[in-house]
């Protein structure tokens, strides 16, 4: 089996964003340190509308300067390294301020579909053509969308069109969210570990002009999440996020459905989640075991037991299975571009 490790290079998105030291930087660096421990490489979604306002505002805060030239360097070096650099989008960056020494986000317009198609595609092209300006090896064909809200698709799948973004890995099966701010819905995801599709992710279409390898997902019970909450409530070193932001609040209805009703978990290396990593895998092996396994991380998620987790993870399984990246796939012809 391929396993793609991938990761979200972006900030929170709370009332403390956190800081690009703690919250990129560092995390990623220790990441890196179990990373090659292996000689593992992984795919790292960068939060371009992140990195255009750093750059914006940068000429008026000599903070942002120092932050900018930080994740400059290090997207550059773990392109240099043989890590995959590609294309992820949080639109709501558009319609966020730096003021008085910190972000202000304003998350009234999360998804790219609150946006009409000309923005979109100013949006994407705009993202696309900004990340290539970054001194990186790999050519960009990747997305992932912010928050998962890739639907409805029209909007959006225009624009990647335009792009030549063809590789989409954002759906996992059974994922259903409905907030103010975000909507997806992959209920109906295929079973499949990857498939082709024109206008909707979820429906597959041997014609279609976009690849999806979706991420991988495992049906878990409300005890999952109680342990999770005793994790947060106890507030050990151990599960401490290496980031030191928080996120967008979660509405109260999402969390009690979570607890109290089995819900679907992605394959992730971010904090308690990652004690499921084992299990999920063994489930894609009977399943699939031909298929791709995609884990999703955010460096700023990660904590000293995810991070143990991992490197477990990555002892057992790359001793038969191999890790690899979209761009390692695409040169060894496992994946190709819809014509």
């Amino acid at each position: 089996m391929e396993i793609v490790l991938t990761l979200d290079y972006e900030l929170y998105f709370g009332e403390q964003t956190g800081t690009v030291s703690e919250s990129i930087i560092e995390a990623t660096n220790k990441l890196l340190a179990v990373l090659d421990c292996f000689g593992v490489k992984a795919v790292f979604f960068v939060d371009v509308g992140f990195v255009k306002r750093l750059e914006y505002f940068k000429e008026d805060h000599s903070k942002l300067e120092e932050d900018y030239m930080m994740v400059k360097s290090q997207i550059e070096s773990l392109s240099q390294e043989g890590h995959d650099i590609q294309l992820h989008i949080h639109p709501h960056w558009e319609d966020s301020m730096y003021r008085e020494g910190k972000w202000h986000i304003n998350a009234q317009r999360y998804r790219l579909d609150d946006w009409p198609q000309k923005k979109v595609n100013e949006i994407v092209t705009g993202y696309a053509n900004y990340l290539k300006k970054f001194a990186i090896k790999n050519e960009v064909f990747a997305y992932r969308a912010g928050g998962w809200c890739i639907q409805p698709f029209d909007k959006i799948g225009k624009a990647l069109r335009k792009n030549n973004i063809w590789l989409d890995s954002t759906v996992f099966k059974g994922g259903y969210n409905e907030t103010k701010t975000h909507y997806f819905d992959f209920r109906n995801a295929p079973q499949e570990s990857t498939w082709n599709f024109e206008t909707d992710p979820l429906a597959i279409d041997s014609e279609g002009s976009f690849l999806e390898i979706p991420i991988s997902s495992y049906k878990v019970s409300p005890a999952f999440f109680w342990k999770l909450a005793f994790t947060k409530i106890t507030k050990k070193r151990k599960h401490n996020t290496l980031g030191d932001g928080v996120p967008l609040a979660a509405s109260k209805t999402w969390i009690i459905k979570k607890l109290l009703f089995p819900s679907y978990s992605v394959a992730s290396m971010d904090g308690y989640k990652a004690s499921l990593l084992q299990r999920i895998f063994r489930n894609k092996q009977r399943d699939n075991s031909d298929g791709f396994f995609v884990v999703i991380g955010h460096p700023k998620a990660l904590s000293e037991y995810s991070l143990a987790e991992l490197r477990k993870f990555i002892e057992q399984a790359s001793s038969v299975h191999k890790f690899r990246t979209f761009s390692n796939l695409l040169e060894e012809g496992k994946i190709t571009a819809a014509q």
